[in-house]
């Protein structure tokens, strides 16, 4: 049974997924061979809104790093992005974990495992949260990554 970043727990299973609320989906779109995935214009306002959004999300995030690194002066790695995870989404510790798990499935396993670092953490929750706030898309076009790396400092 394939994975779904919606599929509610079972019940009767005390192992199951917690409910996420947004979806990361990494299925680029078919492309049609001239390399764009969306038509003309379309695909501008698209990359610019993306920018647009992942701005915003560094800078929410980084001041959620500040807050909570405040509240939390001995929370560090993991255990810090966890507390900033909870703060961003709500919810519980399982959601939280959940987020930090794909985060690290999405950015820290592949190509060569490495520990999982703050950037990897906004790089997911800004995808998501873009794909979740735009409900008719399952993938973004645009290098986030290039905002975040500019945004939040490496040794976050």
């Amino acid at each position: 049974m394939e994975k779904s970043a919606t599929a509610k727990p079972d019940s009767t299973d005390p192992g199951g997924e917690v409910e996420l609320p947004h979806q990361l989906l990494t299925t680029p779109p078919a492309d049609d061979g001239t390399g764009d995935t969306e038509p003309g214009l379309l695909s501008f306002f698209a990359a610019w809104s993306e920018r647009r959004y992942a701005t915003k999300c560094c800078r929410e995030l980084m001041q959620l790093h500040e807050a909570v690194s405040a509240r939390h002066p001995g929370a560090a790695g993991l255990e810090l992005y966890k507390l900033i995870v909870l703060a961003r989404l709500g919810g519980d510790a399982a959601l939280a974990q959940q987020v930090l798990g794909r985060a690290a499935e999405s950015y820290a396993l592949w190509p060569v495992p490495r520990a999982l670092t703050f950037r990897d953490v906004v790089h997911y929750l800004t995808v998501s949260g873009y794909l979740d706030v735009n409900h008719g898309r399952r993938w973004i076009c645009s290098d986030v990554r290039r905002f975040i790396d500019s945004a939040i400092p490496k040794h976050l």
